[in-house]
């Protein structure tokens, strides 16, 4: 998913915010705005587009519609759909931070709440609200944004390491290669060792060698008259010879002297 800048610490504007209920489906303004268009998702589903690509909201998601960006939809929201929406003028860019457009935010009530409170401080401005009470929201709200995307990151990033993870664990005679691995993970060979980088500090084929070694290295150890045929038959190995080249690698030492515990 494609990611924007917006500052963290910036002097905004808040031009308008309300709520809106679509009593029938309609399609979203085809439009390039100057202000920043964020939605909160109350009830309903719409599919809008921005950049040439579909971001589907559902109830208690946030899409941010940057300024200066088209954005328009192709299909009706469904009969009912309610939103809550701020038009942010940005007069300042500083402390950039980069967002998906599409954050779920369901879990996370306080921006459901900083939403309304920031519609209910653009309809009593006049009266006794402040520009920087206005921007002090408006930046607690981006900072609490952000830091659910960056959850949302971890969560995805080690939900298909630890997928990965169970893949290579399920057949210990058998060595992956990364794309077997990525075709039943639906992710790239980058994104997959990336992720691995980010959690290991290692590739995925690094990990899966490193994994394998273990496991050589403790059938050694519980089975000192086995062969070193078998052991790499049993993990995945090409040949007993390979298996010595890397074991010693890791360890140090040749696998026979393994045969007896370290």
């Amino acid at each position: 998913m494609k990611e924007y800048l917006y500052s963290l610490t910036s002097k905004r504007k808040l031009n308008d915010g309300n709520y809106v209920t679509y009593m029938k489906g309609v399609l979203h303004p085809d439009r390039t705005m100057k202000d920043h268009d964020f939605i909160y998702m109350l009830e309903g589903e719409w599919e809008i587009w921005m950049d040439q690509k579909p971001y589907l909201m559902k109830a208690g998601d946030v899409l941010m519609l940057r300024a200066g960006v088209h954005h328009f939809s192709k299909e009706l929201c469904l009969p009912g759909t309610k939103i809550m929406f701020l038009h942010i003028k940005e007069e300042e860019s500083c402390g950039l931070a980069s967002f998906p457009p599409l954050i779920s935010c369901g879990h996370a009530p306080q921006i459901k709440d900083l939403f309304s409170s920031l519609i209910s401080l653009h309809h009593n401005r006049s009266t006794y609200v402040t520009d920087s009470e206005i921007t002090a929201s408006l930046n607690l709200l981006l900072c609490q944004l952000f830091r659910i995307a960056e959850d949302s990151r971890d969560i995805e990033k080690y939900s298909v390491v630890s997928e990965a993870v169970k893949i290579m664990e399920s057949r210990p005679e058998y060595f992956y290669s990364l794309s077997e691995i990525t075709d039943l993970l639906n992710v790239s060979v980058k994104t997959l060792n990336k992720k691995f980088h980010e959690v290991f500090d290692m590739s995925a084929y690094q990990y899966q060698m490193d994994l394998k070694l273990k496991a050589v290295h403790s059938f050694l150890t519980q089975h000192p008259d086995e062969k070193l045929k078998t052991a790499a038959q049993n993990f995945g190995f090409y040949d007993e010879f390979y298996l010595s080249k890397m074991y010693k690698k890791k360890y140090g030492i040749s696998p026979s002297a393994a045969r007896t515990p370290l």
